[in-house]
């Protein structure tokens, strides 16, 4: 006696994967807010400067002051003036085309 196996249907593999993603078993990354609080160039040990929060945003962990990145991160400032950077710490550096977000006035 043959048994009859029945075939999967579109319906049904999209309400298995359905199922599957709200298991969780998908991820999306989440982007973080890096503050600069510090005007300064170079790394300064406990603050968070702006080659700090590139290298932060770059590799997904904190540097000094700076919080870890992570996926497309928003890098702000809480302070007020003028950084001046001595040369680009990175290639990513001269990618930076806008300079919106939070913290800026």
């Amino acid at each position: 006696m043959k048994m009859k196996v029945p075939t999967p249907t579109l319906s049904g593999l999209a309400a298995l994967l359905l199922w599957a993603m709200s298991l969780g078993l998908t991820t999306t990354a989440q982007a973080n807010n890096i503050v600069v609080n510090s005007l300064a160039d170079a790394s300064v040990t406990g603050a968070c400067t702006l080659r700090d929060a590139i290298a932060a945003a770059e590799t997904d962990s904190p540097v000094n002051g700076c919080a870890a990145g992570s996926g497309a991160d928003t890098i702000g400032f809480s302070v007020s003036g003028v950084i001046t950077l001595a040369s680009p710490s990175s290639s990513r550096c001269r990618q930076f085309r806008d300079f919106s977000g939070f913290g800026r006035e």
